[in-house]
């Protein structure tokens, strides 16, 4: 009788939970309720939400082992007792472990008949598993406390784990959720989504779907992704990222078009090596050019870290149209287009960066670049500085320093890139330092007070022909030996640093120009006297505490002048006329030509700083050269950058900072030229940033003959306005417009609009890349279209390298959400 009504019992209990819900068929609505989702409608979260997480998971984040971590068993109800080594509990039962919390209407215990420790768990009707960010509710569950195991049927589930966008909370439904011992789940006919469970946006259903969030990846098998349940891709396969580990795998393929090249469709393939190495393969499939094929390997040693990369495209058609039409519409072009007609339509890019530490003093650098035309960023370059550079650097170099010696040997070149639409009259290339060894020793405070300083430095500058002219061009070693002797001291307050320094130059040249020596020397002293004071006050601006500082500044620097005309150019330019270079002991830049100079530089400096945090609000700062002597020594015998070559008194030139409110600032400088009355260059940029999604860029720029426009030297004057502006909680606008005023034209410029919700965004790019002039002067652009679709916790789908790169670049302060 005691079986029978064991039994009897047993079966009435089964009979109270014989028609369980079965989560997994339930409404968003319900889903939500049951995954503990808060709805927050006036919430600033893209969620609108937030999920519920009990104090329980709260305290203990890291719950141990279920086979071996402390149970505890409660229930509000009866409890039955069987011989058969099983108990049967009902009500709200709960199994807690610290950090774990299991509930269900109906529990049977069962034990190890050999054991008698607990071994299963039957659990009936709602059935809860809770853990630090996770949650698992189903009708039905078994867990094994031998293996560590828990079986879920008929479920619902939510896990937070690390994305490369932040935190992401996962939840889906599933036939069946298998938990193992490591935490990982095994979920069939399952569903994976990121968005709010009261409103799915989009979902991956899968027959097969892993998810190991300490390895931090997921796998699904016959993966359908769905956008509000309907079917809009399929693959066989796919894994994603759960954590920021990088996993093999392919990503999510990238789509582009342009008015030149057409459609683009790449696809990558990620390799991960090794902990310290990896490698992205990618084939982009270009409409009407072909298939471009890149490869990218990065790599960490104990002692190096760099990264190798490479592109090739073969036979590339539109290239080969391009080489055509070239020859009809630039006749006049001469090398230039006689070396775009016989290139290669097997085009390709390669490059090698590598640092090396050896130890606290040796290091090493290793840059290389390669491109097989002139024309390869022209076509394929989505990084903006190497679309518009025309000299591709190459170096190799090993340094050592210490506390007074610093040692550089170096070998430099480049690969000059000239394209049909650029204005060129004359070579562009650069000099080849083959090579360059420095050996510099420095001394400061010795015996006397006295700082010594001793810099070497030999170059051999080599040059191929003139691609115009076919002349060979000067070519020779440089040796340059600077003594410099300072003793800085403190006189009633003034910072006094008297310096003098007499630069030796040898020189040894080849292929000199008609009239000109193969040997030069030269030796001039240069001497100068920096001297300047600080001064603090406290002051009340607009009801708040700032500390004042005003620091007058003098500088007087004398250099004889010598006839220097028998000197070749390899390296040396004037320097901008701005605040900062009135202090420099030579006005020109390289050791080829040393300034004639007898003047004083005035100059004055006032800040405001924050009483309490110290922060600097404002920084004003004018200045002005007085010539005891007009300047005599000109490059070519231009005049019209030096400012005291015709004149006594320097325009006068002035620079600010100013922090209006933390997310005001504008900066700014200027040269007023006096003698004729105008401004000779200024620049002006102001930006707001209110938030991390918001910000606003201007600034206006300009330069007394600074630019070259259709073979002509005029003034550079520029205007440049980006910003990304959050309209609403989820919309943002973006673009930059660069406009050459010189030459009546803008310059690169885009547009677009991103929206970003809880779980996915999309970005919409339009851009007009300027390549250069057609032969009638006119602007060439390349117009591009960017299209990205980012799947929260799942990947982004669109040419993240390309876009991302041209709006961060123009965007000062962007911040981009896209960058996974």
């Amino acid at each position: 009788m005691k079986k029978f009504g064991a039994a009897i019992i047993l079966i009435i209990s089964s009979s109270a939970v014989a028609n369980p819900i079965q989560f997994d068929k339930l409404p968003e609505s319900q889903v939500a309720h049951y995954l503990g989702w808060k709805t927050a409608k006036n919430s600033s979260s893209l969620c609108a939400g937030y999920y519920f997480e009990p104090k329980i998971v709260r305290i203990y984040q890291t719950p141990g082992p279920i086979k071996s971590a402390k149970i505890t068993i409660s229930t509000n109800q009866q409890t039955i007792y069987t011989k058969q080594n099983s108990t049967t509990l009902k009500g709200k039962v709960t199994i807690s472990q610290k950090g774990r919390e299991v509930t269900a209407d109906k529990i049977i215990l069962k034990k190890d008949k050999k054991t008698k420790k607990l071994a299963y768990a039957h659990l009936y009707g709602h059935v809860t598993m809770r853990e630090h960010g996770r949650l698992i509710v189903s009708s039905e569950a078994i867990i094994d406390f031998k293996k560590g195991t828990i079986i879920f049927k008929h479920a619902i589930y939510r896990i937070t784990t690390v994305s490369p966008t932040g935190l992401a909370n996962v939840f889906g439904r599933a036939a069946t959720v298998e938990r193992d011992s490591s935490k990982t789940l095994t979920l069939l006919n399952a569903t994976y989504s990121t968005c709010q469970p009261n409103a799915c946006t989009w979902q991956v259903r899968s027959s097969k779907l892993k998810l190991n969030s300490h390895a931090g990846y997921g796998k699904a098998y016959n993966v359908a992704l769905t956008l509000k349940k309907m079917p809009i891709a399929y693959l066989p396969y796919l894994r994603f990222p759960l954590g920021k580990k990088r996993k093999s795998g392919f990503l999510f393929p990238s789509a582009t078009y342009s008015n030149k090249s057409g459609f683009s469709l790449g696809i990558p393939y990620y390799l991960n090596l090794a902990p310290n190495y990896d490698a992205l393969l990618t084939a982009d499939i270009i409409t009407k050019r072909g298939v471009l094929g890149k490869a990218e390997v990065r790599y960490i040693t104990q002692t190096s870290q760099g990264k190798i990369h490479a592109e090739y495209i073969p036979d590339d058609r539109l290239f080969k149209k391009y080489q055509k039409d070239s020859a009809q519409n630039y006749p006049t072009k001469g090398p230039v287009l006689s070396k775009l007609v016989h290139s290669s339509d097997n085009r390709g890019y390669f490059s090698w960066y590598n640092q090396t530490k050896f130890n606290q003093n040796w290091q090493s650098l290793i840059n290389l670049n390669y491109v097989t035309d002139d024309y390869f960023f022209y076509d394929f370059g989505n990084k903006p500085w190497l679309i518009n550079s025309d000299q591709l650097l190459n170096q190799a170099e090993i340094s050592y320093s210490s506390q007074n010696w610093y040692f550089l040997t170096r070998v430099l070149g480049f690969q000059t890139l000239r394209q049909i639409t650029q204005n060129l009259t004359t070579d562009n290339a650069q000099y080849r330092r083959l090579p360059q060894v420095d050996l510099n020793l420095n001394l400061p405070h010795q015996k006397g007070g006295f700082s010594y300083q001793l810099n070497n430095d030999f170059v051999y500058f080599d040059h191929s022909r003139d691609i115009f002219t076919k002349r060979a061009i000067t070519t020779g070693a440089r040796l340059n030996i600077q003594p410099e002797i300072s003793r800085p001291t403190m006189l009633h307050g003034v910072n006094i640093d008297p310096e003098l320094q007499v630069p030796i130059t040898f020189y040894q040249l080849q292929h000199s120009t008609p009239g000109m020596s193969n040997f030069a020397t030269r030796a001039l002293p240069i001497f100068d006297i920096d001297s300047n004071l600080e001064l603090t006050r406290p002051v009340n601006v607009f009801h708040n505490q700032y500390t004042q500082t005003l620091e007058p500044r003098l500088f007087y620097l004398w250099a004889p002048y010598e006839n220097q005309d028998n000197i070749t150019l390899f390296d040396t330019d004037l320097s901008p006329f701005n605040f900062d270079n009135m202090f420099r002991t030579n006005r020109f830049d390289g050791y080829d030509r040393i300034g004639d100079a007898n003047q004083v530089t005035l100059a004055l400096t006032s800040k405001l700083l924050d009483s309490n945090t110290g922060i600097e609000k404002l920084s004003v700062s004018i200045g002005q050269i007085f010539a005891l002597k007009r300047h005599d020594l000109f490059i070519n015998n231009e005049k019209l950058l030096d400012p005291l070559a015709n004149h006594f008194i320097s325009p006068l030139v002035g620079q600010m900072t100013y922090y209006l409110t933390p997310h005001w600032s504008a900066t700014g400088d200027m040269a007023w030229d006096f003698s004729k009355r105008r401004i000779n260059n200024d620049s002006f940029s102001i930006q707001y940033q209110p938030n991390q999604n918001t910000v606003f860029n201007f600034g206006y720029y300009f330069i007394k003959n600074g630019d070259m426009f259709a073979n002509n030297t005029v003034s550079l004057n520029r205007i440049d306005t980006s910003f990304a502006w959050q309209l609403q909680k989820h919309w943002r606008i973006l673009g930059d417009w660069n406009y050459n005023i010189s030459s009546k034209n803008a310059q690169t410029y885009f547009y677009g609009l991103e929206y970003n919700s809880c779980c996915w965004a999309v970005r919409l790019v339009n851009s007009n890349l300027f390549r250069g002039y057609d032969p009638k002067n006119k602007p060439i652009f390349d117009h591009r279209i960017y299209i990205q679709f980012l799947l929260k916790g799942l990947g982004n789908i669109g040419n993240s390298d390309n876009v991302s790169s041209l709006i961060t670049s123009r965007i000062n302060g962007f911040n981009n959400y896209f960058d996974t």
